[in-house]
């Protein structure tokens, strides 16, 4: 296991895996609707492509997405989209394995000082997990973030922080 980032940046590739499902309840097609003329994807994209890491080519920058329709959107952004994944592993049903691979995935993102949290907020279903690894001041200037990105509280009203 690697423990400090100059271990990183000698001896692995980093992966960023964005997730990006077609299928969202409560505004559909979310991640490629125009937020400020571009797609909300674009916006996490072009901040994973600010790394250290991607800069200096030990990161590679994935999306994993169930619709052809993202892809061409990622593609056309500079990310890597190897394969779509089926639709039924996007469906609620994989709910059950949430919490245990949240933890595991928040706790190395803590580890080497990353964010859980995704352009537009955190959504109603991390607010447990944000308030278990970020201070008061953290979540106040996300707070203060988000209102000022959507000060009319259109993206996920009442969903996010």
């Amino acid at each position: 296991m690697y423990t400090n980032k100059e271990e990183i940046n000698s001896n692995m590739q980093i992966l960023c895996i964005i997730p990006a499902r077609s299928g969202s309840k409560g505004v559909p097609n979310k991640n490629i609707k125009l937020i400020a003329n571009k797609p909300l994807i674009n916006w996490t994209i072009e901040q994973a492509k600010q790394s250290e890491y991607y800069i200096n080519g030990c990161m590679r920058i994935i999306v994993s997405t169930d619709s052809e329709e993202y892809k061409t959107v990622v593609l056309n952004a500079g990310a890597e989209v190897p394969f779509l994944r089926p639709k039924d592993i996007s469906l609620d049903k994989f709910e059950e394995f949430r919490g245990s691979i949240t933890k595991a995935i928040y706790d190395c993102t803590m580890e080497f000082n990353g964010s859980i949290c995704a352009e537009h907020g955190v959504g109603i279903l991390k607010k447990a997990d944000l308030f278990n690894y970020k201070s008061d001041l953290e979540i106040n200037l996300m707070r203060s973030i988000k209102h000022s990105i959507d000060p009319l509280n259109i993206m996920n009203p009442g969903k996010v922080i």
